[in-house]
């Protein structure tokens, strides 16, 4: 038996694997993040969120900041644009509602954020309000409201960019609490590297 050639061929076998798991380990694989109940039920507050991070972000000066990139209140939602911030967000509807149907990124027509009048309710004096502010036109109101406190899921999934312009998908597939209340959403993304998901 030849040991000097089996010896070779062990050694090189494992320095491929070596090289293998030191490539791997540089490629980050992007995985769906389900969030659930998130509270954006107040009429007035904006609540920021980081994809990255997956996790609420405090913003003071939303227009600056680039720690965030979609913000929301109640079924409306901000990405990190337009008239809304100075990041390379901006949201296009697929009008699709199957999740593995979205499998890449469209490489151009995301809408920026703009001005546009937000319906809200005064809870103390109970009617309905409307105020001017900035918002995206396209990816608000993923959720249609019935009446008596009842809404519909459009289901369809958004492709949005991030503040620092990187690819997500999106879907979101719930409006209410536990206790059925809205404001609540519950959505699902995936953040792409290479522009496919």
């Amino acid at each position: 038996m030849n040991y000097k050639l089996l010896f070779l061929s062990v050694v090189g076998g494992l320095s491929m694997i070596a090289c293998k798991k030191e490539n791997d380990e540089d490629v980050t694989l992007s995985v769906t993040k389900d969030v659930k109940m998130l509270n954006a039920s107040s009429y007035e507050k904006w609540v920021y969120y980081s994809l990255d991070k997956g996790a609420v972000v405090e913003v003071t000066s939303p227009e600056t900041d680039l720690g965030w990139d979609i913000a929301f209140q109640r079924w409306y939602v901000k990405t990190n644009s337009g008239t809304s911030g100075n990041g390379k967000g901006g949201a296009i509807n697929t009008r699709k509602t199957d999740w593995n149907k979205v499998v890449a990124a469209e490489p151009a027509g995301y809408k920026a954020d703009a001005m546009g009048t937000l319906k809200g309710w005064d809870v103390v004096k109970n009617v309905e309000t409307e105020k001017e502010g900035s918002f995206s036109q396209e990816a608000s109101l993923y959720v249609t409201y019935i009446s008596g406190g009842k809404y519909k899921n459009r289901n369809e999934i958004y492709l949005l960019k991030m503040a620092d312009g990187r690819f997500v998908k999106i879907q979101f597939y719930d409006y209410v609490n536990e206790k059925v209340k809205g404001g609540y959403p519950s959505f699902r993304y995936k953040i792409s590297n290479d522009g496919n998901f």
